[in-house]
């Protein structure tokens, strides 16, 4: 594993590390290790999220596309039913 030193750190932010893992039970150096680990996937979820996104919408706009034919087909079995009704009474 690589060491990552970081030096001239404003102390308030020091602090406010210290709190934060603190409340998580964890070290500092485990509660920035933890931050760094979620920083360096969050572009890569960012990117799943929006492609995610895309395969939903484009999934829905197919659905769409499939009911609107299903309605289409549908409509036109009627009519065939229809005529085909009206030809057995004639």
């Amino acid at each position: 594993m690589a060491n990552i030193l970081i030096r001239n750190v404003d102390e308030s932010v020091a602090l406010r590390l210290n709190e934060l893992a603190k409340k998580k039970n964890m070290s500092r150096e485990a509660y920035i290790r933890d931050l760094f680990n979620s920083v360096s996937v969050s572009g890569e979820l960012r990117e799943l999220d929006f492609k995610y996104a895309n395969l939903v919408e484009l999934l829905s706009d197919q659905a769409k596309m499939l009911s609107d034919i299903i309605d289409r087909n549908t409509y036109v079995i009627e009519i065939v039913q229809e005529r085909m009704r009206g030809n057995e009474q004639s």
